[in-house]
């Protein structure tokens, strides 16, 4: 994402796309070029939001 005003306005355009999925919000350390494609990135980044699903615990609760 680019182009936004404010850590706040990108929180809220990632809340409203997540459509109720597992999301996460970085920020990158220093600049890279985008370019066309898929590319590996190296920037550092910073979690800003959200939490990665994987590292989540899984709770299943059994119920009759």
């Amino acid at each position: 994402m680019t182009d936004v005003a404010d850590v706040g306005e990108a929180q809220a355009s990632v809340a409203r796309n997540a459509r109720g999925r597992a999301h996460e919000l970085f920020l990158e350390l220093e600049w890279q070029p985008i370019g066309p494609g898929f590319e590996h990135r190296t920037a550092p980044l910073v979690r800003l939001a959200g939490q990665n699903p994987a590292e989540r615990e899984h709770v299943v609760t059994l119920s009759e």
